[in-house]
């Protein structure tokens, strides 16, 4: 497999700030470029918060301009770069991953699944679901409830994905349940899992925190707590794994 290090950003996002949640994404993205990490993963619509009413108001378009720094910071910092946000695309709204690599035209995840309630204010579509390469290796992408659904899974595996890049809001009474799914799409499908949860408060309920990697052998190779900001490195040495947790954000 080689030496390859990956990174998740288990983040607050401020309700209605988006200079501050850009500037907070970049801070991450520069201390895991600082650790050689080749990816860095951020929880479902990032750059927002989640929201639901609000999104209609904070929407981004595919090529929306305020990103182009995102991209920029992609190709200096060499690092593959997904963060999340409302999508705008043919006048409907999704939740969508931005998916920003080296010296490329980003690509664009759009959510599947929906989980109940967010039919309201979004949309669901089965296209938009690229892969990318991460050395010798492949990574798929979800967002929140798509974990939940196993024809999802399966997608992931006839790509030939080696990775499972997962951009969550899971409260925390949700959050135990996520964690064994999660473990359980490891240890089933032979995949690499980095998910990436929010702390503090989103759409005025608490968020779960425990951001994890496991490796493509279903062990956790790193957590976090349910309340700190962090960044969580996963290094893969062979086919051996460690982890560690950066909580300094300078």
């Amino acid at each position: 497999m080689g030496n390859a290090i990956y990174s998740v950003a288990q983040i607050n996002s401020a309700r209605g700030n988006l200079k501050y949640n850009m500037e907070k994404h970049m801070r991450f993205i520069k201390l895991a470029a600082e650790n050689n990490c080749e990816v860095i993963i951020f929880p479902e619509m990032s750059l927002t918060g989640y929201e639901r009413e609000l999104a209609a108001q904070q929407y981004f378009i595919k090529d929306d301009k305020r990103l182009v720094c995102f991209q920029d910071s992609s190709t200096k910092h060499k690092i593959t770069i997904v963060l999340g946000g409302p999508l705008q695309l043919n006048n409907k709204l999704y939740i969508a991953s931005w998916i920003f690599e080296p010296n490329k035209q980003h690509q664009i995840y759009i959510k599947k699944y929906l989980h109940t309630g967010e039919e309201l204010y979004f949309s669901s579509n089965k296209h938009h679901d690229p892969v990318v390469k991460l050395k010798d290796k492949q990574m798929s992408f979800a967002i929140c409830y798509d974990i939940e659904n196993d024809a999802h899974i399966e997608q992931v595996k006839l790509k030939g994905s080696n990775f499972y890049g997962a951009s969550i809001f899971y409260t925390k009474s949700g959050i135990k349940s996520g964690i064994e799914r999660l473990e359980y799409i490891a240890n089933r499908y032979s995949l690499a899992v980095l998910m990436s949860n929010y702390v503090g408060t989103g759409w005025e309920l608490e968020a779960g925190g425990c951001s994890s990697i496991w490796s493509d052998r279903g062990n956790l190779v790193i957590s976090a707590d349910k309340h700190s900001e962090c960044l969580l490195i996963a290094q893969n040495d062979n086919g051996e794994w460690r982890g560690s947790i950066k909580k300094t954000i300078s």
